[in-house]
């Protein structure tokens, strides 16, 4: 005797319903699930594994770039620091690594072109910080989100403002990916000094620009390497 069965398509949705009778959900809501096991709803519909529940990395992202001190022998309640992509917020707080202390930030101005901003705080600086010393924020402005977010291989690169950041988890701090290559810069000349700061070099594949900040020179094959970068 024929069978009066018949195929047709359900698309996966609804989420997991578990308040309602088999019958009602069947008629009522098809291809909503009955039980989840490791899977959830997506946000491009129907249903995705869930990767995990344990936090991937411990580090915070930084929320303005990679800040640092702009300049020694700073003191009191100002201090200018430089790698800032984005302006701090007014109550946000911080830390300086070589000094102790978490600051507030009352005031500030932001150089948008030189990615430095200039910071009033709500107390005096314990002791001059090192120039170029980090700084971690503490707590900032909750408006800085991320804007999306990918596994590669064995790292998680993560979108934040318009900086990419990616890291391979654990205590591993993040790391800014957009950062450009002028290739491998070199000391035009010996006998430079370093005062005052005009140095020539050459190597250069693409032009630096005003912002960019020497990193570190090191002694190789008789020749002073200079790394730099919008870091």
């Amino acid at each position: 005797m024929p069978t009066n069965r018949e195929t047709f398509p359900v698309e996966f949705k609804g989420g997991l319903i578990t308040n309602i009778s088999p019958l009602q959900q069947g008629i009522n809501m098809p291809g909503s699930a009955i039980t989840l096991k490791n899977f959830e709803p997506s946000i491009v519909g129907g249903y995705r594994r869930i990767l995990g529940f344990s936090k991937f990395a411990a580090a915070k992202i930084p929320p303005y770039g990679l800040a640092v001190v702009d300049g020694a022998s700073q003191t009191g309640t100002t201090l200018t620091i430089a790698r800032t992509h984005t302006t701090p917020v007014a109550g946000d707080t911080f830390t300086v690594t070589g000094i102790t202390g978490t600051y507030t930030i009352t005031g500030l101005a932001f150089d948008a072109g030189n990615n430095r901003t200039t910071l009033t705080l709500s107390t005096s600086l314990a002791s001059s910080p090192a120039n170029g010393a980090a700084l971690t924020f503490v707590t900032y402005d909750t408006a800085y989100r991320t804007q999306g977010m990918e596994v590669f291989g064995d790292d998680v690169i993560v979108a934040l403002n318009s900086d990419i950041y990616k890291t391979s988890g654990g205590d591993v701090a993040f790391t800014k990916v957009n950062v450009p290559s002028y290739g491998t810069v070199l000391v035009n000349g010996g006998s430079q000094s370093a005062s005052p700061l005009d140095i020539a070099v050459d190597g250069l594949t693409v032009a630096p620009q005003i912002g960019d900040m020497f990193t570190k020179y090191t002694q190789l094959q008789q020749m002073l390497v200079v790394q730099v970068g919008r870091l």
